[in-house]
């Protein structure tokens, strides 16, 4: 029992918010991203197949939050894992939401966490994310993501101004991309990083579109203007969407 308790905390901890009640401020406004990784040992698609029901049940509890699943692929430190990343309006959301759930535990959440934690899954990595450029979002959710985490050393506002000229240029010629820019918040291995996730709507657009942006002189001048702050790329990483 206390390992299927633990198993929906974890859960809980994504689609809801923490335990403990936080304070809004303006900046909640901002939408706000949750991402919690596991690592299955092997077994991504039993842990996919176990948390198929709680998904939906999650989703029925917080109609105003989006939820996906990711697969890491191929490259960087998190090949393998499983990432639930949910998107909420606001931490004031959260709060809400969290608060509620601990005042009126749902009995059918008690019942689907047992599937799931027999599957044996660690968990690798959560953090908190808030947007920082949500006035250029196009489209969301895509099959396939690049990731890229970058250390600012302090330069987090500049990088973002900078970033967000590179975006309005990214958009028009990748005319099926997607491009998001969030900063990890509060605490955690990413706390102060910020992570660039660029989509694509399959692994054979993404190619393409790369021979685009190479090409293209104007994003080429803009990228040696953001260059010129001093970031640095912490991590790469390419993730698949796997919603079951």
């Amino acid at each position: 029992m206390k390992k299927s308790r633990t198993i929906l905390s974890i859960i809980l901890f994504v689609f809801v918010g923490f335990s403990l009640p936080m304070q809004a401020t303006a900046a909640d406004e901002m939408n706000v991203v949750q991402i919690i990784s596991f690592n299955t040992n092997g077994n991504n698609a039993a842990w996919l197949e176990a948390y198929k029901p709680l998904h939906e049940r999650l989703k029925e509890l917080n109609p105003k939050s989006t939820a996906h699943v990711y697969e890491s692929r191929f490259v960087g430190t998190g090949a393998g894992t499983l990432s639930i990343v949910v998107e909420s309006p606001s931490m004031a959301y959260m709060e809400e939401r969290s608060l509620a759930l601990e005042a009126n535990p749902d009995p059918e959440l008690a019942k689907l966490t047992p599937a799931l934690s027999e599957i044996g899954a660690t968990v690798a990595s959560r953090s908190l994310y808030r947007d920082r450029a949500p006035d250029q979002v196009r489209d969301f959710y895509s099959a396939v993501y690049e990731v890229h985490t970058i250390d600012t050393h302090g330069k987090n506002a500049a990088f973002v101004e900078a970033s967000k000229k590179i975006h309005e240029r990214w958009l028009k010629v990748s005319k099926e991309g997607t491009v998001r820019i969030y900063e990890a918040m509060f605490a955690g291995e990413n706390a102060g990083l910020l992570t660039i996730a660029v989509g694509y709507p399959s692994m054979a657009y993404m190619e393409t579109n790369g021979d685009r942006v190479a090409s293209d002189e104007e994003l080429v001048r803009l990228f040696a203007e953001r260059d010129k702050i001093g970031a640095t790329v912490v991590s790469v990483g390419l993730v698949f969407d796997v919603t079951p």
